[in-house]
């Protein structure tokens, strides 16, 4: 059964995935969205570029966020997306954090991972087997403001990648 599995995972990454090109996923900010005295919300806001010619379903986010060099948050988001061929999409991640937080120019840091659904046919079936699954990690470093609020980010934004 071993053997079966070991090239079923080798012939998914032969031929399933071949010829797709992973997104690209950036963060493109950190904003505050809600402020109580010892607790906060943030929104982490990611760019997920598709410069392929395939549409990639996005399925799932796993993130954690740092401040000051402390971990705050782990968690994990369904994206309830798709990252249309050649086209960018914007996901927004919500961590809430809560201690002593300090004010503006807090160091953020932020970690993760998101899984996508290939639109190849054999790596489609092996990752609802739960064989494999084709992600793509992102990370940031940077500086969030947690005195003022601001407007939250709403929705999934697509622009067209060049």
């Amino acid at each position: 059964m071993r053997s079966v599995l070991l090239v079923a995972s080798c012939a998914g990454v032969l031929f399933g995935c071949a010829g797709v090109k992973p997104p690209v996923v950036r963060v493109t900010g950190t904003t505050l969205r809600e402020r109580a005295p010892d607790a906060a919300v943030l929104d982490v806001v990611l760019d997920v570029d598709n410069t392929g010619s395939d549409a990639l379903p996005l399925r799932d986010v796993h993130y954690s966020v740092w401040l000051a060099d402390r971990l705050v948050f782990q968690g994990s988001r369904s994206t309830a997306s798709t990252a249309a061929a050649f086209s960018r999409c914007s996901i927004v991640l919500p961590a809430s954090v809560s201690g002593d937080l300090a004010a503006s120019g807090t160091p953020i840091t932020v970690r993760g991972e998101v899984f996508y659904d290939s639109p190849r046919v054999l790596a489609r079936t092996m990752a609802e087997a739960g064989v494999s699954s084709p992600s793509v990690t992102f990370s940031h470093e940077g500086s969030v403001d947690l005195a003022a609020v601001a407007p939250a980010p709403r929705g999934t934004a697509r622009t067209p990648v060049r």
